[in-house]
Formats: C-alpha cells, structure tokens, sequence
C-alpha cells in the first residue's frame, strides 16, 4: 500500500469516527437529562458510579480490543492465516467475558470494603445493578473491533457514536417515566447493554462467519502472542482510565458532597469530550500504524505520525475554543445552579492544609467555574501529542505502556491527595494537569527512543502558533458582557480568525482533506 493510499484509509476512517464522535457528543445531553430530572446531587453520585464501572470496563476489555484490531488485521491479509484470525476473536471473547464474570463476583463479595465510603449514598447498590451489565458492555466492543481489522471503522462509529448515548438516555427517560428513581439510572445502563450486544452480533455476521468462529475457537486454547499483548494493555489502559477518573473518585473520597462532585464531573465531562478528536484520528489511523511497523516503513511511520498529529490539533483546538469561550452556559444546561456562581464552597475542603499556605488569592479571581479552564490542558496535550501512545500500543509494546501508566497512575494518586485537601475543585483539575504533561511526555520521548518516530515540530508548529495568537484575542472576549447571540458572533469570528491565521502559515500536505472534505481537489499553501 502507498503512502497515499494509507492517507486515504486514514482519511476515509476519520470520516466515520468523526460521525461516532458527533454521536458521542450525545452523551452530554443523557447527563443534562439526569441533572436536570434527578437533581444536582444524584447526578453527582451516578457520576461516581459511572466513572468506576467504566474503569472496570476498560480492565475486562481494553486491551483485548487492540488485541483483535491488531492480530486479526496482521491474520487476514492471507488467505491461509483466516484461522488464526478467526481463533484471535475466540479467544478474545472468551477472556472478556471471563474477566467480566470475575469482577461481578469480586464486586459481590467485597464491595462494601472497597467502596465503605459511599454506602450513605446509595452508590454500592448502583455499582452492583451496573457490573451486571458489564458483559453486554464488552462483548460488542470485541465484535465491532474485528470489523476493523478490515479498516471498517463505520460499525464502531455507530456503535460507541449512536447505539450507546442514545440507549442511555432513552432508557433513562423510559424508567424515569416508571419512577424507578436512582435505581432506573443503572438499569438502563444495563439495558444498553443488551441493545449494544444484539446490534454487535448482527454487525459481526455481516463481515465474519460465525460457523468458522465456533469451528477454530470451540476449544479454548491460549494465544502466546495476544495474551502476552493483552494483559499490560488491559492493565494499563484500567491506569489511563484511573488517570482520568482520578479526580472524581478522590473528590468522593475526601468528602466533597454529591452535588459538587456532579458539578465538577459535568466539567470534567464537557472538557475530556474534546479528546474525541483524538480517538477519531488514532481509530482510524490504527490499523496503518500496525501495517507499516510490520513493513517495517518507519520513515513512513515518521511521516504519517507527525501528519495526522497535525491534522488532530488543527480539529481540536476549534473545539477546545468553543468549550472555554461558552463554559459557563454550557454547564448551566446540566442545572440551573451551574452556570451561576455555586453556593457550595469551590476552593477550601479541608481548612489547615499545608497546600493553604500558599497565596490563593489568583483562584478566587478566576471565579467558581475557573477549573474548567485549567481542566483543557488534558485534551489538548491529548490531541497535540498524544498519538505517541497509540504509536507505542499499536507496535506491539503493551509493556512499556503499561509501566508508563502505572506510574502516573501513582503520581495522580499523589497529586489528588496533595491538592484536593486544600484546593477542593482546583485541586481536582490540578491534579488531572500535572498528570497529563507527565504522561505526554514520556510517550514522546519513549516512540523516539523504542521506535525512532518523532515528532518534528516544523511539521506541527502551525496549529499551536494560530490558537496562541487566537487565544490572546478570545480571552478577554470571554468576559464581555452581552447577549447570547452576539457571543455567538463572538466566537464565530474568533474561529474564522483561527483559520485565517492557519491558512496564512499556509497548509501542509493532507490538511484541506481535513479541514474541507467535501472540496475534490487539494490545494496546499
């Protein structure tokens, strides 16, 4: 496959993740809907259920669904490896939901001492309804993954894009309606669950055959090669997911109450939905990165890494503007209270802290929702330069994500516990920043130094130098006092200021396909 042609697959990829991530985008409007018809504070509390399941998801699934994307893509492109690919998605399945039947178990019986602090709240019986629906959560993200193995990215746009937030929020309304209460908030999670698995199988028959499925895998038998990949990548993709999730549980923990921590989680939610820009990207662009590193093309690994890193941020940042310039309105959709300043306490949690002996007067000047814009570091360093984890994963080197993980996780830990305490909200946000640079740059440096793929900064540098121009003229524009529909205005020249400046340091290769899809011809500055 030419060059070229990989820009075509990526392209033609990150056309449907990038319909999934509009999906995704849905996932706000079902938390909108708990806000605003469960209230502040069980929003909160679900939040925290939320956030945990998924780290337990992640832990039963993640690494088995880069498992089947690589080792199936490696196993079809002969006809005489199908088996082994088809023996790939056996085994796959069959850990999945093996691990899923293991966590139910261990939930069951030592919930009430891992999670002690949470019982007033009602979250263990939330977490015990949820992790039901586990295994119908991971079996069809394992069933849409083999489709990508063929560059079909289509399924787990729709998938992850439409079947998901839709199902949760429509389930929600449905045992609304039946005043199930907070305990309608987890059976419609598992009823996703169920909608997801069903439209997984159908999906998985029109590319695979199930015949040959149950022929190659009807007797378990380990995979050296994929379990040896599967378990750090399942391990540290469970670390990534405590990274980010870090903020909400330690914020749980300290004591901060329910109706804070929905505030904060809302945020957090709005924030990290950015990093959908990169997913797309990275979704697409996973299955070239597995071909080359097999070809061995690591100047055109070079070349597409510092590429599609560019093409990530010249999308994101749009985004990021958006978000920081309507954050306040944006949060107030969740409740009313959001949006106006809050009458919980945002800064002190725990008066006397050592973190209190220093000058905080800078905090209370950025105003109560002030830690949403310290929150946007993650996601834009996620997109700047985070491919270089994908880069890492993708060539087989689960290991060295995994230490990377680990140890984050456990500066993240020690951050939370430093900063929470004393800084309450901005601690949380300080936290999950400290994390994020730490983390982007050993990834940098490790793609580099295992993989000698590195990122050239006069191939990226444009983005970055237009958003800085462009932030300095939209901050000040944050605070003006006006209607809605002429921050509207606002906003729109802001973003059209953005691209000038972009096409002004002239495109690159590959950027109006981009940026301008539906245009037929590519015009380069």
């Amino acid at each position: 496959m030419s060059s070229t042609s990989y820009d075509h697959a990526v392209v033609r990829g990150l056309f449907f993740n990038l319909l999934g991530t509009l999906g995704k985008a849905f996932t706000p409007v079902f938390f909108i809907l708990v806000g605003r018809l469960y209230g502040a504070a069980a929003l909160g509390v679900y939040l925290l259920v939320f956030t945990f399941i998924e780290m337990l998801r992640k832990l039963a699934v993640g690494g088995l669904n880069d498992g089947i994307m690589i080792y199936t893509a490696r196993n079809l492109v002969r006809p005489e490896d199908e088996d082994i690919a088809y023996r790939v998605i056996g085994n796959s399945i069959f850990l999945a939901l093996l691990l899923c039947g293991g966590i139910v178990v261990a939930l069951e019986l030592g919930l009430s001492a891992l999670l002690p602090m949470y019982e007033a709240e009602g979250v263990q019986r939330l977490v015990r309804i949820m992790a039901v629906g586990l295994p119908l959560h991971a079996l069809p993200v394992l069933l849409v993954s083999a489709t990508k193995a063929h560059v079909e990215m289509k399924w787990d746009a729709l998938m992850g894009g439409f079947i998901r937030p839709f199902g949760l929020f429509f389930f929600a309304l449905v045992f609304y309606w039946l005043d199930m209460g907070m305990d309608g908030l987890a059976w419609g999670y598992f009823a996703t669950g169920l909608a997801m698995s069903l439209s997984g199988v159908l999906i998985f028959l029109g590319h695979f055959s199930i015949k040959r499925l149950f022929a190659t895998a009807g007797i378990f038998k380990p995979m050296r090669d994929l379990v040896g990949f599967v378990i750090p990548q399942s391990l540290n993709l469970t670390f990534i997911d405590m990274i980010a999730g870090f903020d909400i549980m330690m914020l749980g923990f300290f004591g901060v109450q329910p109706a804070l921590i929905g505030y904060y989680g809302i945020a957090a939610q709005l924030v990290y939905n950015i990093e959908q820009v990169r997913q797309a990207f990275s979704g697409a662009y996973a299955p070239v990165i597995a071909r080359l590193y097999r070809e061995k093309h690591i100047e055109e690994m070079n070349a597409s890494f510092n590429k599609v890193s560019r093409w990530t941020m010249l999308v994101a940042f749009p985004v990021g503007m958006i978000v920081a310039f309507f954050h306040r309105e944006l949060l107030q959709l969740f409740h009313p209270a959001f949006g106006v300043p809050f009458a919980l306490p945002m800064v002190e949690v725990m008066p006397g802290s050592l973190i209190r002996l220093l000058d905080l007067g800078y905090l209370e000047q950025m105003g109560e929702t002030g830690f949403m814009i310290l929150l946007l570091t993650v996601p834009l360093l996620s997109c700047g330069i985070g491919l270089a984890g994908n880069l890492i994963v993708m060539t087989g080197k689960s290991a060295w994500s995994l230490l990377n993980s680990a140890i984050v996780a456990g500066l993240s830990f020690l951050f939370a516990a430093l900063f929470i305490p004393g800084l309450g909200l901005y601690g949380a946000a300080l936290s999950a920043a400290l994390a994020a640079v730490v983390i982007r740059a050993i990834q940098l440096i490790e793609s580099e130094m295992l993989l000698s793929v590195r990122l050239r900064w006069k191939l990226v540098y444009k983005p970055w130098l237009a958003a800085m121009v462009v932030v300095g003229v939209m901050v000040p524009a944050m605070n003006l006092e006006v209607c809605f529909w002429v921050r509207l205005v606002v906003i729109a020249l802001i973003l059209s200021l953005y691209f000038f400046v972009v096409r002004l340091l002239g495109f690159e290769e590959g950027d109006t396909k981009v940026l301008m899809p539906w245009r037929r011809k590519q015009r380069c500055g």
